[in-house]
């Protein structure tokens, strides 16, 4: 019993022992597994990148597939996490505004510890990126950027960009050559000439960099010309004088009115008064007999919101635009 019980614990030990030499060279042994990085690399002055895209064998790369070797401990350790695969990349890289390179990933950016090791060639990435750079563009603004309504009688002849470019940070390989449009002027009530802040509708991705005004231009809104005939035509001046004239012809003219077209459509022959501006003094009037006045004007009585132009007697030659006047006896 004595022999057993030493030989006993001898024996125990010795079984221990063996246990853990066998787990010792279990976990010390090599192992292989297949391990997915999740691709993050470094890059310089990023605010600089519009876009920049990753491809590996031809597919948008999302996460790096490798196989390792080492021993079983640490292959059983790295399962645990999501490891990241990050290389730095040099800004040398990016010299032009757009482009794309191939990059060969390397041990150290896997940041494996010794003795783990990549089995094979550690994969190569292609690159594509573009750059945001500055450009100078035109301002588009036509006489349509407009909303709301001037005055009636007014219209927009022109909106006008102050300087008419801009300069604006965009992505290299977006094309604004042909300009950047505005966005609408408010312009309600309106009717003289003013200046606003500018406001672009930029596209995705671009910023303004430097600001512009827009001058809204604002003028009297005449419309086609319209004829109305068989305006009255009187005598007007001083009635002493008046009172001694008599109109021979001609007894009514024609005109020719251009104004806004929904206020123009409307107006008759009734609306206006045309006259003779006699300019005779009492001296003149001696002895009677015909005078001629060439003073014809006309203008419109009727109040609207709206600026008419009125032109006597269209067409007709300012030498011929007369009025035959007598002067009757005292």
């Amino acid at each position: 019993m004595k022999w057993l019980s030493t030989n006993g614990g001898t024996v125990g030990m010795s079984l221990f022992l063996a246990v853990l030499t066998w787990i010792y060279l279990w976990s010390a042994s090599s192992a292989t597994g297949d391990f997915s990085y999740q691709f993050n690399p470094i890059l310089p002055r990023a605010e600089r990148l519009a876009s920049i895209d990753y491809f590996i064998d031809d597919h948008v790369l999302v996460d790096i597939n490798v196989k390792l070797t080492g021993p079983r401990n640490e292959i059983d350790a790295l399962r645990a996490s999501t490891p990241p695969c990050s290389p730095i990349l040099d800004a040398a890289l990016f010299q032009a505004d757009k482009g794309e390179f191939l990059l060969d990933l390397r041990r150290e950016d896997f940041k494996l510890r010794d003795p783990l090791r990549l089995e094979g060639h550690a994969p190569r990435i292609r690159i594509r990126y573009v750059k945001l750079v500055e450009k100078e563009v035109p301002i588009l603004a036509t006489a349509d950027d407009i909303e709301g309504r001037v005055k009636v009688g007014f219209r927009v002849t022109r909106v006008s960009p102050q300087p008419e470019k801009v300069r604006v940070r965009c992505a290299a390989d977006l094309d604004l050559s042909n300009g950047i449009p505005i966005q609408k002027v408010t312009v309600t009530n309106y009717s003289t000439t003013f200046n606003v802040p500018g406001v672009l509708r930029l596209p995705k991705g671009v910023e303004r960099l430097t600001p512009f005004d827009l001058t809204v231009v604002v003028e009297r809104r005449i419309d086609e010309p319209r004829t109305i005939s068989n305006v009255p035509l009187r005598l007007f001046g001083p009635e002493e004088i008046v009172q001694r004239l008599h109109l021979d012809s001609p007894t009514t003219i024609d005109i020719e009115v251009r104004g806004p077209a929904e206020v123009v459509k409307d107006l008759v022959a009734a609306d206006f008064v045309a006259y003779v501006d006699v300019d005779l003094t009492s001296a003149d009037i001696v002895e009677p007999g015909p005078r001629v006045q060439n003073n014809l004007f006309c203008h419109l009585k009727k109040k609207v919101d709206a600026v008419i132009e009125v032109t006597v007697m269209p067409g007709v030659k300012a030498e011929n635009r007369q009025a035959k006047v007598t002067v009757l006896p005292k």
